[in-house]
């Protein structure tokens, strides 16, 4: 877990005493912020178990929050932290380590698309636009965001929507996935239907045998379109996910 001091940082309002810091902190997956590219992700259990995610490898770890001093217990492996929950806006979470200037920065997740700085300068001027706005009121005002969050992300998915419309090799795989997954489908539905109709219609072991080889044909036909759809799919997907990091990248902070 990186921490920074940031002067900008003296002048915003505190974490308030009304704020439930364990109902705040649980069912939340928490992106710790840092300059260097490394995911680390904090999840906080009801338990006090803690999971630390860096770059997908998780250790598991405990948390406790102690009302008397504010104080928030943190052990990961080995290691212990002491923090004091200094600012919380329903967006950011700041924790300031005990008997220092130095503090960790953690945003929520589930709203990574509205906010994900790269760089300290962007957290700086995150907490600038946001020092005037007391942080209870904020995080008690966050269900009444919700509204224009969603109407963003709405925004948001439209326009990568039309930047897939218009990229070729995307609608290719689309429509490519689109037909394998029909065939695959009708000859899997051939598998069963030729060798009954076959079977009803005629007797003898010679019909058997064609039913039955007309059936495993279908059969890997089926399959065969099937990894095809999957393929198609999947390539779809990766060029869909490269829009939309490209897309965020140009348009947050």
């Amino acid at each position: 877990m990186k921490t920074y001091i940031l002067s900008v940082f003296d002048d915003l309002q505190r974490f308030g005493d009304s704020l439930d810091v364990k109902a705040a902190l649980c069912n939340k997956s928490w992106l710790v912020f840092n300059d260097l590219g490394v995911k680390e992700v904090y999840v906080f259990q009801k338990d006090g178990t803690l999971f630390d995610s860096i770059n997908g490898k998780v250790t598991k770890g405990s948390w406790q929050y102690i009302k008397a001093n504010k104080t928030l217990l943190i052990t990961v492996e080995e290691d212990a932290y002491m923090f004091h929950p200094l600012f919380m806006d329903g967006t950011v979470l700041v924790l300031q380590m005990d008997g220092t200037e130095d503090c960790c920065f953690m945003i929520d997740e589930n709203n990574q698309k509205f906010f994900l700085p790269k760089t300290v300068e962007a957290l700086c001027l995150y907490f600038k636009q946001n020092e005037s706005v007391a942080p209870d009121e904020k995080y008690n005002q966050l269900s009444s965001d919700k509204e224009l969050q969603e109407e963003r992300i709405r925004q948001d998915e439209a326009a990568i929507a039309e930047i897939l419309e218009k990229n070729v090799t995307y609608q290719a795989l689309v429509a490519r996935g689109s037909r394998n997954i029909k065939l695959a489908g009708a000859f899997l539905f051939a598998t069963f239907i030729i060798p009954l109709i076959l079977s009803s219609l005629f007797v003898g072991d010679i019909i058997s045998l064609i039913a039955l080889f007309i059936g495993a044909v279908c059969f890997v036909l089926a399959v065969v379109y099937w990894r095809y759809f999957n393929l198609a799919e999947e390539s779809a997907k990766k060029i869909s996910k490269e829009v939309s990091q490209e897309y965020y990248k140009n348009n947050r902070p």
